[in-house]
């Protein structure tokens, strides 16, 4: 993958629905099912998604408890180990994306792009900060 963006660091696969973008097409294609239909549905709850795999997450995570990643500062446990990554930002007030247009900072991307569509009605995305500690009050 580095080998690829070195030799191609233009590329970019942009989704015509959201404008979000992506260095390889088959990123794009797994994106793009996001905007289909949901057509899947939880026979426990009735949730619906848009695909089988969302669906198996969904039944481990909330109706079946397997939750092996569990946080070291309180009684939260998640799913997946980026899911507590994602968690932990929240007892170190860690925030490595910011807003383009305002710099207002959040602990994920999705929630940075979701305020920048919003508010700002700018698809591009967000900015993410290497040393994302050293703002951690903006």
């Amino acid at each position: 993958m580095k080998l690829f963006r070195k030799k191609h660091p233009t590329v970019v696969h942009t989704c015509n629905t959201c404008g979000k973008s992506f260095a390889l097409r088959f990123q794009l294609k797994k994106h793009q099912i996001t905007h289909q239909e949901k057509s899947v549905f939880c026979e426990e709850c009735g949730k619906a998604f848009t695909t089988r795999g969302n669906l198996i997450v969904h039944m481990k995570g909330v109706h079946q408890g397997l939750r092996r990643y569990p946080c070291e500062i309180c009684n939260v446990s998640c799913l997946e180990k980026s899911g507590l990554k994602v968690h932990m930002m929240t007892h170190t007030g860690e925030k490595p994306f910011s807003c383009v247009v305002c710099q207002k900072r959040f602990a994920r991307k999705f929630d940075c792009r979701k305020h920048q569509q919003k508010v700002h009605e700018f698809f591009g995305e967000p900015q993410k900060h290497g040393n994302a500690q050293a703002n951690i009050h903006t």
